[in-house]
């Protein structure tokens, strides 16, 4: 299961494999812990619901995913693109409740 705090203007993504990272949405580079796919996170909100992040591997872009989070908060549409291929693909994940 892969969590999303938000504080403030700030974002942590934290996942089981070790992969977490916190930024805020200003555009500005941020360090990611854990991953062997990207070192570096930059995000831009897009609109109320919705954020652009941009991942680097040693200062090259290798992915933009545009982030949009459904009106009741319970779904999150993910559209990737891979860099320099420029390969799309759409992921969708779905709210768990936080256990009490």
């Amino acid at each position: 299961v892969t969590t999303y705090k938000t504080k403030g203007d700030e974002l942590t993504l934290t996942r089981p494999t070790g992969e977490t990272y916190t930024a805020n949405f200003d555009g500005k580079e941020y360090p990611v812990k854990g991953s062997y796919n990207y070192d570096t996170v930059s995000l831009k909100r897009l609109g109320e619901r919705a954020f652009e992040e941009t991942d680097k591997l040693k200062g090259k872009v290798i992915e933009i995913d545009t982030w949009t989070v459904s009106s009741d908060g319970k779904i999150l549409t993910v559209a990737a693109v891979e860099k320099p291929s420029d390969r799309k693909y759409t992921a969708v994940q779905t709210r768990v409740p936080e256990k009490k």
